[in-house]
């Protein structure tokens, strides 16, 4: 296979997505068609194609891409050869004088694959009441900043929040939308003494949003004593899909800028704290193939915890990214620390061998 230096890379994902889609046999109207990425039937609200941005994103199924991951998608090929398919269709040169002699196929059509299961979508108006109606609590105030030396200034514009009452909320919640239609959507559920959040209480509350910035989800992390595993560190919506934490910061960067993928928020804040390009992983089993196909076109890294869900989580990134012709560097602490955010708390910086 050819080699391909990084303006070569650049030079294609600057074609025109919206072009590269229709040659690829998409039939795209006024920005929407039929995602290829899942089993798709209505354009008009499912894909999209961002001409300003140039990306198409699906808000079904969370896939998202550029003209060369578009290209992967559709015809079934690695990195390589959809940048060669790209080169041939578009008349650009391959580098070094190097040969194209990629081939495609007789007939061009979407293929469609079948995701697995996602999880449904969230009850967005709820979730948004719920971040706009909360604040940060003292209890979680106390273990941002002085626990963990996050300042507020880092993360106040991720809107996490906070909640210590969940009577008064629960109450607060079945007043604004109805003891149904928090039941269906999970927000609150029966228990032996009525009804409870979602969440353990008191807890912070970490809102997870997809790439164009809708709420899609809300994590939450416990503060109370936990004695034998119960009750659970962290908690989502359940059977709601969830996303990449800080996904929108990937909006804000150039393909091939450096980013940081950590293993939970804290670790996250942390590393926001010391300027670094951080998004994290929603736990240790938790890495989808759609996080992939958002965080190719990026120089990646990663400091998992040193212990066998950090090593699983390490592996399992390293062989989905490497699928798409992207390396994960492995970053260690220099103090052998085995936590990104602990070490964090004790030296407020980062220092990486």
């Amino acid at each position: 296979m050819p080699y391909f230096d990084q303006s070569f890379i650049e030079k294609l994902n600057s074609l025109s997505i919206e072009t590269v889609a229709v040659k690829l046999g998409i039939n795209v109207s006024k920005h929407k068609s039929l995602c290829p990425w899942h089993n798709d039937h209505n354009p008009s609200l499912r894909f999209s194609i961002n001409p300003q941005k140039n990306y198409c994103h699906c808000f079904v199924c969370g896939n998202s891409g550029g003209p060369i991951s578009l290209t992967m998608q559709v015809e079934k090929c690695g990195f390589q050869e959809a940048c060669m398919i790209l080169a041939k269709e578009f008349s650009i040169p391959l580098p070094n004088k190097q040969k194209n002699t990629i081939k495609r196929k007789k007939k061009v059509e979407v293929v469609i694959v079948e995701e697995d299961q996602q999880g449904k979508e969230a009850d967005r108006e709820v979730l948004n009441w719920v971040i706009q109606h909360t604040r940060i609590t003292k209890g979680a105030a106390d273990f941002l900043e002085n626990q963990r030396r996050i300042k507020k200034e880092i993360y106040e514009p991720l809107n996490i929040r906070g909640i210590d009452n969940e009577a008064a909320m629960i109450q607060n919640l079945l007043e604004e939308f109805g003891a149904k239609r928090l039941l269906d959507g999970e927000i609150i559920e029966k228990g032996y003494y009525g009804y409870q959040l979602a969440w353990n209480v008191p807890c912070l509350l970490f809102p997870y949003y997809d790439i164009d910035g809708r709420l899609i989800n809300i994590q939450s992390r416990y503060l109370g004593k936990i004695v034998e595993g119960k009750p659970p560190r962290f908690k989502f919506v359940k059977d709601v899909r969830t996303s990449i934490f800080n996904i929108g910061a990937l909006n804000q960067i150039k393909p091939f800028s450096p980013v940081l993928i950590t293993e939970g928020v804290t670790d996250c804040l942390a590393a926001l704290s010391c300027g670094i390009t951080a998004v994290a992983v929603p736990g240790s089993s938790a890495f989808k193939p759609e996080y992939a196909n958002v965080l190719q076109n990026f120089r990646l890294f990663i400091c998992p915890d040193d212990d066998p869900a950090g090593n699983h989580l390490l592996r399992d990134i390293q062989n989905k990214m490497g699928e798409r012709c992207c390396p994960v560097r492995e970053l260690h602490l220099d103090d052998g620390s085995n936590d990104l955010g602990d070490y964090y708390a004790k030296h407020e910086t980062l220092r990486f061998t």
